[in-house]
């Protein structure tokens, strides 16, 4: 199998697994800028979701999650480290210019 086949099915199958527990995705980050997606350091150890009624129970999403993404924090406006980094550089170099 090749790396891009390898990282198509990891796509899909990470797809099918946000669409399947909804809850989930309040966990990815997405960087406004780069598009570039992580999970929420903050994400506890085990997420929980009820079933029909009965009490809450603990599921395996959160190490799924961890599997699959690297942990990312983004700032109030949405951005990676990366992002606003390159972003704040760029600002202090027209200043200096000017």
């Amino acid at each position: 199998m090749t790396g891009k086949m390898r990282h198509e099915k990891k796509k899909r199958w990470t797809q099918s697994i946000l669409d399947e527990y909804t809850n989930a995705k309040k966990w990815i980050n997405t960087c406004v800028c780069c598009g570039k997606s992580g999970y929420n350091p903050k994400l506890p150890e085990v997420l929980t979701m009820r079933w029909y009624g009965h009490d809450d129970h603990p599921t395996y999403i959160a190490e799924k999650i961890r599997y699959l993404y690297s942990p990312m924090a983004v700032d109030e406006l949405g951005r990676c480290k990366e992002c606003r980094n390159a972003i704040e550089n760029n600002k202090t170099e027209k200043e200096k210019d000017q």
